[in-house]
């Protein structure tokens, strides 16, 4: 019997110690933590809305989104199912995507999930991400890029487009095609 109680109490003993190591070994890492009452980044959701940009009175670009998420604080942006306007010089160029970010420090906008734009003329550019760099008024497109110009396809890893989309670089990966493919 004396046996039998000496195993139960060791048995305690270490579920006890067991359950101490536990509480302490699973803690959350400090900056994992949120203080008490912190609610998080303030959001405020759109349905239908449109942002853009103007220069010198003249719109840039501009965005349509079935959802939008701003973050009050910083007033970056999250889109879902987009459709945009970029004016660059004459030419109009249509995007669509399903997903993109608007920094509003940066003022950049990154559309990802597969980007598609065409433009007034009639030439395509699909990639996996498009991005506007606003202080170098460039428009990447990074991851798979296409883009067809009449008789010419281009394909590279990246194709960046400059001087009012009238002249492109191509990056990773590229090959011109000139003629159906």
């Amino acid at each position: 019997m004396e046996k039998k109680m000496k195993m139960v109490m060791l048995l305690a003993a270490a579920a006890f110690i067991g359950g101490i190591a536990w509480v302490v070994f699973s803690v959350p890492k400090e900056e994992n933590v949120k203080e008490a009452g912190d609610p998080g980044p303030r959001l405020m959701e759109y349905s239908s809305n449109t942002i853009r940009e103007e220069k010198d009175g003249k719109v840039i670009w501009e965005i349509y989104a079935e959802q939008s998420q701003m973050n009050v604080d910083t007033q970056d942006t999250v889109f879902q199912n987009i459709k945009g306007k970029y004016y660059q010089g004459d030419k109009l160029i249509t995007i669509t995507a399903p997903h993109g970010v608007y920094n509003s420090k940066t003022r950049n906008v990154r559309l990802d999930g597969g980007a598609k734009a065409v433009t007034s003329d009639n030439e395509t550019l699909d990639c996996a991400s498009l991005e506007w760099v606003a202080d170098e008024g460039r428009l990447l497109a990074i991851g798979k890029a296409k883009l067809v110009r009449g008789e010419v396809t281009i394909t590279a890893d990246r194709i960046e487009a400059a001087d009012e989309f009238n002249s492109f670089k191509a990056q990773g990966n590229a090959h011109i095609v000139k003629g159906k493919e």
